[in-house]
């Protein structure tokens, strides 16, 4: 198998797991799309009908239902982004030319699995302060 051929190859499963990256983020808006629409309904209930606890409670459950989806997507991409690294490497090795370069100098790098959570602590607070914002008016 000559190296054209073997770079045929790999590109297919490059294709997939680019296609992949894309499904697991367009889940991730899905997660904040549902997730919104979800706060949005239980901010209108607690402030219809009084019900400020159970609100809280039920928005602090969502909020870490969301975050779990969050870091469970976020891990899953930064897997595949790193196969894809992997291939670009192998497939600018066999062409002899740096071919494929965006995962390798553009893409999701592997974090702890600590640095990740804040990460997606850091963008849940960053869309709850948006969103509350928005809610009192825009001060």
């Amino acid at each position: 198998m000559d190296a054209k051929d073997k770079i045929a190859i790999i590109l297919e499963e490059y294709k997939t797991l680019r296609a992949e990256i894309l499904q697991r983020t367009s889940m991730l808006n899905q997660i904040y799309a549902v997730t919104g629409t979800i706060a949005a309904g239980v901010l209108g209930a607690m402030v219809q009908y009084g019900a400020i606890a159970a609100g809280v409670a039920m928005l602090l459950a969502l909020a870490m239902l969301a975050i779990f989806a969050t870091w469970l997507l976020d891990h899953e991409i930064r897997v595949v982004a790193t196969r894809i690294r992997q291939i670009e490497t192998e497939i600018n090795g066999l062409a002899e030319s740096r071919l494929l370069v965006w995962e390798t100098d553009h893409g999701l790098e592997p974090l702890p699995r600590s640095e990740r959570m804040a990460d997606v602590i850091k963008l849940i607070a960053d869309v709850i302060r948006r969103a509350s914002k928005r809610w009192a008016g825009g001060r």
